[in-house]
């Protein structure tokens, strides 16, 4: 979970498992804005969803397995913000398939994703994520769960923006 720079009643959290009623026993992962509510323990509101329904699952009789030909983005696992209003996730899956997703905070529209595999072929199903300390960040770190060399390597991507929003990793 991830809190919003400027406002500690917002709070960003991935995973969560959503009910789009296509049939009533499909489920995908998303990440989420929650507006929490400070005069009631617990309660909140959800603001916005970051993640796309998959394809149809009914189509493929809710088999997590197939994807219908399109790209399995929807494994998320950590989330962050930055103060310009753009949110991080990374969606890991055991099958090598892992990528950075970037969304804007107040639309929930994806402004890149980069498959991490293209980038280098040792980070696998990244299991921690931090920006730097800059205001705004301009390099983001992740750590692999799967280390293939001796030593644990963290990786470092340098955030590239148009304006405020990101444009690529």
């Amino acid at each position: 979970a991830a809190f919003h720079p400027s406002d500690s009643t917002i709070v960003y959290v991935a995973p969560v498992l959503v009910h789009p009623n296509l049939c009533a026993d499909c489920y995908y992962q998303a990440a989420a804005r929650l507006k929490l509510n400070p005069s009631m323990n617990g309660s909140y509101t959800l603001e916005r969803l970051y993640g796309e329904n998959p394809p149809d699952p009914c189509e493929c009789a809710c088999n997590a397995a197939c994807l219908c030909g399109h790209e399995d983005k929807y494994h998320p696992r950590e989330i962050e913000v930055d103060a310009l209003d753009n949110v991080y996730v990374t969606s890991a899956h055991s099958l090598d398939n892992d990528w950075v997703l970037v969304f804007s905070g107040s639309t929930g529209a994806m402004l890149t994703s980069t498959w991490l595999e293209g980038l280098t072929d040792q980070l696998r199903s990244p299991a921690a994520m931090s920006l730097s300390s800059q205001d705004p960040p301009n390099w983001l770190y992740l750590a692999s769960s799967v280390n293939r060399n001796p030593v644990p390597f963290v990786y470092r991507f340098a955030i590239q923006r148009q304006g405020n929003a990101v444009s690529a990793l």
